[in-house]
């Protein structure tokens, strides 16, 4: 609740036509989920530059979030359809121990 209500004073006290959000540097506390939910409440649209999870897709709760990425499970449909389509049996899923190699994994 804290970083919404953190976005929520930012937004009441400035006249913002439009949000952009990044990866947050080490330690902060505001998060996409947070700005997409408060800026989504007045109507105020947000490009995401890094956020992959599929939850962002649910336009019933992130209703003004447009992404520069795909998300993860449109990154796998196209994995699966090139490996049916190159006839691989088996494949090694090589990826990193980072948030997003473990939502690749997962």
């Amino acid at each position: 609740l804290s970083p919404t209500h953190t976005v929520g004073n930012y937004l009441s006290a400035s006249q913002v036509y439009g949000v952009v959000v990044g990866r947050p540097p080490t330690g902060e506390s505001v998060t996409t989920a947070a700005v997409s939910y408060t800026c989504g409440f007045y109507h105020i649209p947000v490009i995401s530059t890094h956020s992959r999870d599929s939850a962002f897709s649910n336009k019933n709760i992130h209703l003004s979030l447009l992404r520069t990425v795909p998300p993860y499970s449109q990154q796998a449909d196209v994995w699966v359809h090139l490996l049916k389509e190159l006839q691989y049996r088996q494949v090694i899923l090589l990826h990193s121990s980072d948030g997003d190699g473990r939502a690749l994994y997962t």
